[in-house]
């Protein structure tokens, strides 16, 4: 599905890939691309993989948390992925009060590959191919569209600045070999 471009953002921003390949979106701040309001999107709960390359100028300051992706919308169980002020990538439902933290503290400046793997109550988060931490999470399918690379704007004001490419969602849970090949792969 296409997506649709809002605020500030530039296509074709240097690639983030370690093989130089494809180019990134780089927003700041107000940018961020809307999902379309499809089932396909939305109820995609689990299993899921989510999995995309990005990297930050800068860690969150600012109080809250700038997010990467958000399904759904904020008046449901969405889900979103998000770097905090503490420089910590976390998984959450909205409404939920309990995130699940990558534990693994983000340098600026830095390309990552995240992986996010939810398997049944089971939430596995890969950092550059390598399993960094398990942990649980009750997910069920979030309503309304999603926002992908930055601020949702259902969200209102946790703005992402950074770049991300390559973003992918999966109605499977990939495999350890898959992350790692895809990882290797660049």
């Amino acid at each position: 599905y296409n997506g649709t471009y809002t605020g500030t953002y530039t296509l074709g921003a240097t690639s983030l890939l370690p093989n130089g390949q494809g180019k990134s979106l780089s927003v700041a701040g107000s940018g961020y691309v809307a999902l379309p309001n499809v089932a396909a999107i939305n109820t995609i709960v689990s299993p899921l993989t989510l999995e995309y390359w990005f990297s930050m100028p800068t860690i969150p300051t600012t109080a809250g948390a700038q997010f990467f992706v958000c399904l759904g919308s904020s008046a449901s169980p969405s889900l979103g992925i998000s770097v905090t002020v503490t420089g910590e990538i976390t998984f959450q439902l909205m409404n939920v009060s309990n995130p699940s933290s990558m534990s693994q503290v983000l340098v600026a400046n830095t390309v990552y590959y995240v992986v996010l793997v939810v398997s049944g109550t089971t939430v596995s988060w890969y950092l550059n191919g390598t399993l960094i931490n398990t942990g649980s999470a009750s997910v069920s399918a979030g309503s309304g569209a999603g926002a992908i690379a930055a601020n949702a704007a259902h969200l209102g004001s946790y703005n992402l600045t950074g770049k991300i490419q390559n973003v992918a969602v999966y109605n499977k849970a990939l495999t350890s070999t898959q992350i790692t090949a895809h990882y290797a792969a660049g």
